[in-house]
C-alpha cells in the first residue's frame, strides 16, 4: 500500500493539506453556527409565546 503524499514528504503538511483542513474546519464552524441560530430562533418563538400566553391571560 502506497503512503500518502503528506508521510512521503516528510512528515509535514503541505499547503495543500493545510488548506483542507482549514477548509473542513471553516465549514465544520458554519454548521456548528447554523444549529446555535437554529436552537436561539426556536428559543426566541417559545419565549415570545410565554409572553403572548401570559399576557393573555392578565390582560
Amino acid at each position: 500500500m502506497a503512503k500518502s503524499r503528506r508521510f512521503r514528504k516528510g512528515g509535514g503538511a503541505g499547503k495543500t493539506e493545510v488548506a483542507l483542513e482549514a477548509e473542513y474546519a471553516k465549514r465544520a464552524n458554519d454548521r456548528l453556527n447554523a444549529v446555535f441560530v437554529e436552537a436561539l430562533e426556536i428559543k426566541e418563538d417559545e419565549v415570545e409565546a410565554f409572553i403572548d400566553r401570559h399576557l393573555k391571560e392578565t390582560g
